[in-house]
């Protein structure tokens, strides 16, 4: 589907999509700050480390930011201090700011699906050759259907730990690499939260085994 959601038919490059999603992250966050710029400007540095800061960030992981790009204008432009001088700034010297906070704030890795489809292997091979790019640290190309399948299979048969070293483990690999990036988030589709009761219809999903998390597990 292209960004409208409309069924096309034309083989559409995935690092297009990568651009799209990076700008749109960028651009939410450019507009808020660029909303209260003008209290920025009266208040100063304090202002806009708390407007960032605000995306559940410590400050002085936002002062490292400032730091970064400050020496950056200063090596590239010849401007020193820039922080000192927010009244200066214009739109790019902004957006240049928010780009490196989204990049370091919220750090992408890609998941390429379908490698056992022949067309993606161009694809795949442009992605992996630019890292980084638009926001994408790591990628890690995968099948998903192929491993999904490998597990029912095994685990139906009760024999994956025979086999297990023949499993390629892209999926788990993938996410090896996410969590080089930022240390995960646990969530799982409960019911509510006093026993930590499944969503109906989730407990025989793919295996046909009940396999979500135990409350135990969660708490950990």
């Amino acid at each position: 589907a292209d960004s409208e959601g409309n069924k096309v038919l034309d083989i559409i490059n995935p690092i297009n999509d990568l651009e799209w999603i990076s700008n749109e992250i960028v651009a939410w966050v450019f507009t808020n700050v660029k909303q209260k710029w003008d209290s920025v400007v009266r208040r100063g540095r304090s202002k806009l480390l708390g407007l960032f800061s605000g995306y559940k960030q410590s400050q002085s992981f936002v002062e490292d930011i400032f730091t970064a790009v400050e020496n950056f204008v200063r090596e590239n432009d010849g401007r020193d201090s820039v922080f000192d001088k927010l009244e200066s700034f214009d739109e790019g010297d902004l957006y240049r700011l928010v780009s490196a906070f989204v990049m370091a704030r919220f750090p992408m890795g890609l998941a390429l699906n379908k490698n056992d489809i022949l067309s993606s292997a161009p694809f795949i091979e442009e992605i992996t050759s630019k890292l980084p790019i638009h926001g994408c640290f790591v990628a890690q190309d995968l099948s998903a259907d192929k491993e999904m399948r490998f597990i029912r299979h095994h685990i139906l048969h009760q024999s994956i730990a025979s086999t297990a070293s023949n499993f390629e483990g892209s999926v788990w690999r993938c996410l090896q690499k996410a969590f080089s990036l930022r240390s995960p988030v646990l969530v799982f589709p409960v019911s509510e939260m006093q026993t930590y009761a499944p969503l109906p219809g989730l407990n025989n999903f793919a295996t046909r085994d009940p396999s979500l998390p135990s409350k135990g597990f969660i708490s950990c």
